[in-house]
């Protein structure tokens, strides 16, 4: 089957089913170093995103979404009947765009379809071609297993026109929608993405469970948590010589479970709370059925909108020895099926 995405970013109202509990406002301290020497550095959950400012934008059936590195996609569809179909185009004049298009039901126990594409009737080839005929077609399907599945046309053209704008491909050879005698060579590159490096730590754990000690239960943050969640053990990893990571659970839900992190000592000494930086540039207070690896420094949060899993968040981060830098960052508003893989991204950084 072929792969897309078929949303913009999750709206936090479309979570509230297993959204955390109210929280008083309550600004994250930033981390103190956890190894010797480390120096001081501006709180990473509160530094801005780098690189274009992540957009997504509505076109009737059709949304087109650009991240922080000006990769743009413009897709729709993915709606019970319906198929999917997505257009994918890195920034700068040598990139070519990447046509995706399937369905749900595109498979037949474990072998996926190859479905094909026609436009007003034709069949049409997944490439650079094929934007333009959908740009000006009428009508679209998506047929694999002798079924036949519409893909909407309305707003396609002027997703395509948008993207075209926002990368400077506007009368170029290389524009999507609007073509034109502009040299190729004036589009410009995309920005560059952010570059972090990430602190490993070899013999971190695995996310021991212990119970807190009490320097860190009396903290006011970890009693909230306790109103949930009150028989809760934390978990914990270690991330330098004296520092631990402890991971308290605060909410559970029925397909949602979310924890705030805090770094402090072994038993609990100089607990800080830590923010976690998003793609909006606000900073949230939990991560939701996460994980971190110590060996590759990674954390990872799954917030979903749903049990399924098929729409929410999806955001990485990496330890830099002081806290997490977002890493990427990926949403979904409509829940079709899709998994989280093909939900547009929105923010995506380097790791070193």
């Amino acid at each position: 089957m072929i792969r897309t995405t078929t949303a913009a970013l999750m709206a936090g109202a479309a979570l509230s089913a297993c959204s955390p509990p109210t929280q008083p406002d309550e600004k994250a301290d930033p981390a103190a170093p956890a190894t010797p020497g480390a120096a001081a550095a501006p709180d990473p959950a509160t530094t801005a995103a780098a690189g274009a400012a992540p957009e997504v934008k509505s076109f009737r059936d059709w949304i087109a979404v650009c991240d922080n590195g000006n990769r743009c996609v413009a897709l729709t569809g993915g709606g019970p009947g319906d198929a999917w179909l997505r257009v994918e185009i890195e920034p700068g004049p040598e990139a070519r765009p990447v046509v995706t298009f399937g369905a749900e039901d595109f498979r037949s126990g474990e072998r996926a379809a190859q479905p094909a594409l026609a436009v007003d009737g034709r069949t049409v080839a997944a490439d650079a071609t094929a934007v333009g005929a959908l740009g000006q077609g009428r009508r679209a399907t998506v047929t694999a297993f002798d079924r036949q599945r519409p893909v909407s046309l309305s707003g396609a053209a002027a997703a395509f026109l948008w993207i075209d704008e926002r990368q400077g491909r506007l009368d170029t050879p290389v524009a999507l929608i609007r073509r034109g005698d502009r040299p190729a060579g004036a589009v410009p590159e995309g920005p560059a993405r952010p570059r972090v490096t990430a602190v490993r730590v070899p013999g971190g754990g695995a996310g021991e469970e212990r119970a807190l000690p009490p320097a860190l239960e009396a903290l006011p943050a970890v009693q909230e948590c306790r109103v949930d969640v009150p028989d809760g053990q934390a978990r914990t990893w270690r991330i330098g010589v004296d520092a631990l990571l402890w991971e308290v659970p605060c909410y559970r839900g029925a397909y949602n479970a979310g924890a705030r992190l805090f770094i402090a000592g072994p038993d609990g000494a100089g607990a800080r709370a830590l923010g976690l930086p998003t793609a909006s540039g606000e900073p949230t207070q939990f991560v939701v059925n996460g994980d971190f690896d110590p060996e590759t420094g990674l954390l990872t949060s799954f917030d979903k909108g749903r049990g399924l899993g098929d729409c929410g968040y999806a955001r990485t981060w990496v330890w830099t020895g002081r806290g997490f830098v977002l890493t990427r960052e990926a949403g979904m508003e409509d829940c079709r099926g899709l998994t989280a893989e093909d939900w547009p991204v929105l923010y995506e950084a380097i790791v070193e």
